[in-house]
């Protein structure tokens, strides 16, 4: 009489079953194939954990289960401003698990682990997981599952990690578009913040000396650019407070999102500044696109210049300022055949 399957094997047999699927036909196979390797996968982690093995020995088992992936820089083309990947990056292996720092107010004994399980042309769906040795022995406690890949970095690495930045990222054919969310770590839970920001496109998370700090892309609401065109860009810092996460949102573009806005305005049929009536900037709103921009963070000036879709020869040219309150403004606008950067003497710049 032969042994029963082990909890490798039926984690193999869920993953091979997952990788295939076929999204457009069998959808609920494909969820109940994910739902099957994330317990399988726990299970077997779980178990290893119970027989005492270090998390080196279990890394080197997580390795040698189906649909493992190392960690790699990618293979991708390089066209204009983007990267087509054949083989998309990643900063770690597909399956891995690493026991958490200790915090006050949390016992020791607890272990994350992040699974990314492999479909056709996609990385993820993800599955993360929370380990704590109980009285009964290891299980899973707590965790989380995403339709895209996951990952996750200690917020307060400095001193523990009773906070956990979670990402999510989509990678599609011209762009990455990258979720995150905070998560408070208790003995045993995973309890998400209030806050979660969506759609950060060809973002860069990383580790500050105090936190987490995410530069990501935004296209313009209102100047018509292409997707892979010129882009707003933000800063996006997290770092942990007394009260839960701290958040800061830096604009730095605000040149360009201040020239974005004023084109918004002549879309609604409408000038704010005063400064812009009577120029004829209300042609803006039917076709412009960016020609080039600059701006200087430490003077407080900008320059955008708009190609408008009628006038082949012509520029407009937004001259923005940083007013006393900080607020960035569109100060003037200036129809010209030649580029006017030089006149200003802005440098241009490289946000992020």
């Amino acid at each position: 009489m032969s042994a029963a399957p082990g909890p490798a094997h039926r984690f193999n047999v869920a993953q091979d079953a997952l990788a295939a699927c076929d999204d457009d036909d069998t959808a609920k196979a494909c969820e109940r194939a994910t739902v099957r390797a994330g317990r399988e996968i726990d299970r077997y982690v779980a178990g290893l954990l119970q027989a005492g093995r270090s998390p080196e020995e279990v890394n080197r088992a997580l390795g040698k289960l189906a649909g493992y992936l190392p960690a790699t820089e990618g293979k991708g083309v390089q066209a204009s401003c983007a990267t087509f990947w054949s083989e998309p990056p990643r900063a770690a292996p597909s399956y891995v698990m690493a026991p958490l720092p200790e915090s006050p107010g949390r016992p020791a004994g607890q272990v994350l682990g992040i699974f990314n399980f492999s479909i056709p042309d996609r990385w993820g769906p993800g599955h993360l997981s929370l380990f704590t040795k109980t009285a009964d022995g290891w299980r899973r406690t707590a965790g989380l599952d995403s339709s895209e890949a996951l990952a996750a970095t200690c917020l307060d690495h400095a001193t523990g990690c009773s906070t956990l930045v979670v990402s999510e990222e989509f990678l599609a054919a011209d762009r990455t578009e990258l979720a995150v969310s905070t998560w408070r770590v208790g003995a045993g839970s995973l309890t998400r913040e209030a806050r979660r920001w969506e759609r950060l496109i060809d973002a860069d998370l990383a580790q500050t000396p105090s936190g987490v700090r995410v530069v990501y892309t935004e296209t313009p609401r209102y100047i018509l650019e292409a997707f892979l065109g010129v882009r707003l860009v933000f800063q996006l810092d997290l770092n942990p407070g007394p009260g839960g996460t701290e958040v800061t949102l830096t604009d730095l573009a605000p040149w360009l999102t201040a020239a974005d806005l004023t084109v918004g305005a002549a879309h609604g049929k409408r000038v704010v500044a005063p400064a812009l009536r009577g120029v004829g900037v209300e042609k803006l709103r039917d076709s412009s696109t960016v020609d080039h921009e600059s701006g200087d963070l430490d003077t407080g000036r900008g320059l955008v210049a708009l190609h408008h879709g009628s006038e082949e020869n012509a520029l407009w040219c937004l001259r923005v300022t940083r007013r006393a309150d900080g607020v960035w403004r569109v100060q003037s606008v200036k129809k010209t055949k030649t580029s006017a950067a030089g006149h200003l003497g802005i440098r241009s710049s490289s946000p992020g």
